[in-house]
């Protein structure tokens, strides 16, 4: 029992993990060529049986690279595959300059440590928790039953109204222009709630005249009623309606010019009344018209 403790403990446990990673089966396999090849001329062997005027110490060409091969297996286990394929290159060249391949038996293990070596798989890295961290360290927190996400915790917007507020734009924004929402996330995430909540404003203004009776005079004075309630709640600080509740508290965290932001609303009015552009002239116009609730948007 002492000798299972002492197995998985101390310097046994670290040289077993070690050696998981690497692949030390084949390693063993060409070194022991290697010192099979080498061992028959240090006995008195001729080094080429089947050449008689080769050197006593040619096969040592071919045995120290297997060696050293083995050893690459064991200090570099990312190149595997080349020294597992220089093993077998070796090994068949044995039998031509080391006693038949150290009469058959080295190129036997060299071929067999190169071929597993080839072939071996490294296993796949334990990830190891931080001891630091708990669970409750890994969670988003939790505030008034609403999982803030880091994004609006950046921001500092902790109000679980306000959050919904701010999803609720978001969801505005990704459902009219993915492209677009998708470079608002290459804003610092400070920034994105309030440039979510321009560009929601921006939309619902903008659906209000372009959408919905087909009497433009209707349209026009539901864009007059939306814009009475966001002065009267502008001036109170709160909104019932999610858009405007967003961006009250957008206009008022980052000093925003509440005279501009009404008035690329207003200049929306003319919306209803305005055909679609059939000259040059008339789409430069429109242009031009629409570029102030663009630059509220992207403010």
């Amino acid at each position: 029992m002492l000798l299972n403790a002492l197995s998985v403990t101390g310097p046994a446990r670290r040289a077993k993990g070690w050696c998981r990673q690497r692949p030390a089966g084949s390693a063993a396999l060409v070194c022991a060529a290697g010192a099979e090849l080498m061992a028959l001329p240090l006995l008195g062997a001729p080094a080429a049986m089947l050449q008689p005027g080769m050197a006593a110490n040619a096969g040592f060409g071919v045995s120290l690279p297997l060696l050293l091969t083995g050893v690459v297996l064991l200090c570099f286990p990312q190149l595997h595959s080349l020294a597992g394929f220089a093993a077998v290159v070796l090994a068949v060249l044995a039998l031509l300059t080391c006693n038949i391949g150290g009469l058959l038996l080295g190129t036997v293990l060299g071929i067999a440590g190169g071929c597993l070596a080839f072939s071996w798989v490294p296993p796949p890295r334990r990830v190891r928790p931080c001891p630091r961290a708990s669970p409750h360290s890994l969670s988003v927190p939790a505030i008034g039953g609403i999982v803030a996400s880091s994004v609006f915790a950046q921001a500092r917007i902790r109000d679980p109204r306000l959050v919904r507020a701010y999803r609720a734009c978001r969801r505005t924004v990704k459902a009219d222009d993915a492209t677009y929402y998708a470079l608002t996330q290459l804003l610092p995430p400070a920034v994105r709630p309030a440039v979510w909540a321009l560009c929601a404003g921006v939309r619902v203004t903008d659906d209000l005249v372009d959408t919905g009776p087909a009497d433009p005079d209707e349209r026009a004075a539901r864009l007059v009623d939306w814009l009475a309630a966001f002065d009267d709640e502008l001036r109170q600080g709160s909104s019932q309606d999610p858009v405007r509740h967003a961006l009250i508290h957008t206009v008022q965290t980052w000093s925003l010019s509440s005279d501009d932001l009404r008035g690329a609303f207003s200049d929306l009015r003319q919306d209803p009344y305005r055909g679609a552009p059939e000259t040059w002239l008339e789409w430069s116009a429109y242009c031009r018209r629409i570029i102030t609730p663009t630059r509220a948007r992207d403010c």
